[in-house]
């Protein structure tokens, strides 16, 4: 659903992979800012090699993620420190009211790469 940046237009739909659903899907209350929460879990799995909130069952992912308990082990992201990716992911993943937007990230020189 193309949602053009209203922040005022809610879903309610539960859809879509645990890994990648943000707080607000599991609440069946969201806008276009759950997508993205989904970017910032795909760059935390391309730069780490694993979901942020991994789990052996759905109902385990979707309790990390409303407890939103985000960790970034130094083996992984200890290369990362002088980038502003851990920033940016962080960003992402903060609660809705909090998040980067769409906009807001296309401002940031990173994403411009």
């Amino acid at each position: 659903k193309y949602l053009n940046n209203d922040l005022n237009t809610r879903m309610n739909t539960k859809l879509g992979t645990p890994y990648y659903m943000s707080p607000e899907i599991l609440k069946r209350d969201y806008n276009y800012l759950c997508d993205t929460w989904s970017i910032g879990i795909i760059f935390y799995i391309l730069l780490a090699g694993y979901p942020p909130f991994n789990a052996r069952t759905d109902d385990e992912i979707i309790k990390k993620i409303k407890d939103n308990k985000l960790k970034f082990y130094k083996t992984e992201w200890e290369k990362y420190n002088n980038t502003p990716i851990i920033g940016i992911i962080k960003d992402l993943l903060k609660p809705e009211e909090k998040r980067l937007s769409s906009n807001e990230c296309l401002k940031n020189q990173w994403f411009l790469l």
